[in-house]
C-alpha cells in the first residue's frame, strides 16, 4: 500500500462560492471542494468533510482487515 498524508485532516470554509479547503495537521492543503455556478446544489461542504475523514476511514478499514485476518479461519487451498 502506498503512503498517505497522516491525519488529522481539517476542513476550512473559504467564503464566496462555497469553496472548502482540506488541510493536514501541518496546514498543508490536501484537497479542495467547491460549488460550481452551474450546480449550486452540489454539496461541497459534505464532500470536503468526507475527504477530511479519509485517514479515519482508512484506519477503520485496516482494523477490520486485521481482525478478519487473525480471527477468521482461512480456507484450505
Amino acid at each position: 500500500m502506498s503512503a498517505h498524508t497522516p491525519g488529522p485532516w481539517k476542513v476550512y470554509a473559504l467564503g464566496y462560492g462555497n469553496p472548502h479547503r482540506i488541510e493536514d495537521a501541518d496546514g498543508h492543503t490536501i484537497a479542495g471542494a467547491t460549488t460550481y455556478r452551474s450546480n449550486p446544489e452540489w454539496p461541497a461542504a459534505a464532500n470536503a468533510r468526507l475527504i477530511a475523514a479519509a485517514p479515519d476511514l482508512l484506519a477503520a478499514c485496516e482494523a477490520v482487515l486485521a481482525h478478519w485476518q487473525t480471527q477468521m479461519p482461512r480456507a484450505e487451498q
